[in-house]
This record gives structure tokens, sequence and C-alpha cells, in this order.
């Protein structure tokens, strides 16, 4: 039995359930939003003790059968009406630690629970790609003015970009303008994120499950000119292959984040190198697959259902 935690509608999850289900397996999706009407958790600690049980609704999920986890966009319980946010988030800890002290011992569990929330942190991702061998942007975090404006003069074309989703809305990576004001006010709310802009070359979307690496080209639609091609609906994918260089570092940054699944950002430069721009843990993969005929979620049931290599 493989157990999926995310979001009852994610697609991707219903996409490796699915293929986990050719291949003679079966797996339960577990929403936590819907934790108190669906979801019964017991750990027990002891001797002959069994562990965790999960039940899910009517379909009971004994800890003994969980041979693997993909832990994956979880969402948060909903909140409960009548009590106060501090008891709320209170009451979400708990559950959190629960879970997570079971998740904690598992060895085939896709990304592991305490390695998935680092990985998430870009300036800690920019670190590790350098050691780990890649190029990556000049990069420069402030809530100071002067600081970008030095920073700006320098490298002549630069792009904004979140350290962080949004719940409600997607902010894209946006290029800078030479003669654009900044806005002292909202630099001052939190820090942001200026990059070198990384002009001219391909993009690269890597998805890596194990030690199966794939490929895809960005195929930008003609007339297309955002400098981030997340937005574009009608891009397409051309699956490639890697010089092995950039494959050894792929594979040491996987290492050394301690994860298995990763969805990496890169961009070719003038120079014909790859610059590492960002690596998302748990990264969308069904418009690759779709449109470039990569077979991303039968790696992953594939993992899920044998284990760690």
């Amino acid at each position: 039995m493989i157990v999926i935690f995310s979001s009852a509608e994610d697609v991707h999850s219903l996409a490796v359930q699915s293929e986990i289900r050719k291949r003679g397996g079966d797996a339960v999706i577990v929403d936590l939003r819907g934790y108190r009407a669906n979801l019964d958790i017991e750990h027990v600690i002891g001797a002959g003790s069994r562990g965790v049980s999960v039940c899910l609704s009517q379909h009971g999920v004994d800890p003994v059968d969980v041979t693997g986890v993909w832990w994956r966009r979880v969402s948060r319980p909903e909140p409960v009406d009548d009590l106060d946010e501090a008891t709320n988030a209170f009451m979400q800890k708990e559950i959190d630690t629960t879970l997570k002290g079971w998740l904690l011992s598992m060895t085939n569990i896709i990304n592991p629970v305490d390695r998935a929330a680092q990985a998430n942190n870009k300036l800690l991702q920019l670190h590790i790609a350098q050691e780990s061998g890649f190029c990556i942007p000049q990069t420069l975090v402030t809530t100071r003015k002067d600081s970008i404006l030095r920073f700006r003069d320098r490298l002549g074309a630069i792009v904004c970009k979140p350290m962080n989703g949004h719940a409600q809305a997607f902010i894209e990576t946006r290029l800078v303008r030479p003669d654009e004001d900044i806005d002292d006010q909202a630099l001052s709310n939190c820090p942001t994120m200026f990059q070198e802009a990384i002009l001219g070359g391909d993009d690269l979307r890597v998805t890596v499950v194990d030690d199966a690496i794939f490929a895809a080209r960005v195929l930008r639609p003609e007339g297309f000119t955002h400098i981030d091609w997340r937005p574009e609906l009608n891009a397409t994918f051309a699956s490639v292959t890697l010089p092995p260089p950039v494959e050894d570092c792929i594979r040491r940054y996987m290492a050394s984040m301690g994860i298995r699944y990763g969805a990496f950002d890169l961009r070719t430069d003038s120079a014909g190198r790859h610059v590492f721009l960002e690596c998302n843990e748990a990264g969308q993969f069904l418009f690759v697959e779709i449109h470039g005929g990569i077979p991303i979620s039968t790696a992953v049931a594939s993992a899920l259902v044998d284990g760690p290599a």
C-alpha cells in the first residue's frame, strides 16, 4: 500500500495513483484538509506496538502494509470555526508532529519530510547548487534601495523574483527595467530577491526521480517575450540529453539536499553554460509529460513501489 499525502483533486497524485494500480499495487490519497471528517490517526509506542494506524473514511490503512509514502504539497487541516487562531495553530502542529513522527522513520518516502522543508529554501538551493558545481546567477536579497541600484548598475539586466509562492496569486519572475523606480515602502515590508538576468539561451525543465533524469527544452511560441516561461500556456517541450557534467551536478545536488524528487529550472547562457535557477522539491510535471511524451508519472510510481535504489 502506498499512501499519498496531497489534495484529493491534485492531478499529479491521481496520475501516479493510476500508474501504481497499473502495476498491480494500491495507493490511497490522504487529504489533510478533511482531517476531522475523514482521517483517524493512532500512534502507539511501546512493547508489541504496531506504530501508526491511519484510517481514511472506510478504507483502513494498516502501517504494516504501508510500503511507501509520497509527501506532496500537503494541505493544512481546516481550522475549527469556534476556536481562536492560536488554538487552531496549536492543533495543526500536534497533527503535523504525529504524522511526521511516523514518516521520519520511513525509508521509502518521497521526499523525506525533514529534507523537503529545507529543500524549498531558495537561498539554500543556490548555496548547494554552487557547491555541486553549477553556475548560478549573481543574487541579491535585500530591503535596501541603494543596494539594488548598485546591483543593477553593475550587472545591467536584472530580474526580481519571489522566494516563496503566494497562496492566492502566481508571481512570475520579471525583468527590472534600467529606468524603473524602486519602491522604498514595498522594500521595507520584506526582503526581495534580485538576480542577474540570464538572457538569450534555452529554458530547460529537468525532472529527477531517484537516478532517473528527464530533461526537456521549453519550446516557446513565437512572439512570447516574458523572461519567465511558466505563464505561457501554449509552451511545449522536447526531450533533450544533458551533458554528463551537468547530470553530475544534478546528482550531487540531490544527494546534498537528501531528496529523491526534484524539478529543476535551468537556463543556458550566451556561453552555452547550464545555469541553475531553482529546484522545486514538489514541482509540477504533468505538462512536461503530456507535451513532451516523458513518462514521469511512471517513474514516480516505480520509485514508490520499488523503493530507493
